[in-house]
C-alpha cells in the first residue's frame, strides 16, 4: 500500500508546489505593473504641475510685484485641483482620466 501511496503524495506535492510558484511569480509580476503605473502617472502629474507653475513664475504680476495678482492667478491654479474629478491616484482608471 505504501508503494502505491507514496508516488501519489510525492505527485500532489510536486503539483502544489508548482502552482504556488506560479502564484507566487504572477503575483509578484502584478505588483511590478501596478508599481510601474503608478510611478508612471505621478511623474506625468509631476511634470503637468511644475510646467503649470514655470508659467505662473512668468507671469506679469509676478514680475511686476503685484502678489494681490499673483494671489488671484494662484487661487485659480489651485482650483484646477480642487474641481473636478481628480484621478491621478487612481492607477487602474488612470487610462480614463482625463487632462483638464
Amino acid at each position: 500500500m505504501a508503494g502505491t501511496t507514496l508516488p501519489l503524495i510525492v505527485f500532489a506535492t510536486v503539483i502544489v508546489f508548482n502552482n504556488y510558484e506560479r502564484d507566487r511569480t504572477e503575483a509578484s509580476q502584478r505588483v511590478l505593473e501596478t508599481t510601474r503605473s503608478i510611478r508612471l502617472v505621478l511623474d506625468a502629474e509631476m511634470q503637468r504641475m511644475t510646467g503649470a507653475l514655470q508659467v505662473l513664475a512668468l507671469t506679469g504680476p509676478l514680475q511686476d510685484g503685484d502678489f494681490a495678482g499673483v494671489r488671484r492667478i494662484a487661487r485659480g491654479f489651485l482650483n484646477q485641483y480642487r474641481e473636478g474629478p481628480s484621478c491621478w491616484w487612481q492607477t487602474a482608471k488612470a487610462a480614463s482620466c482625463s487632462p483638464r
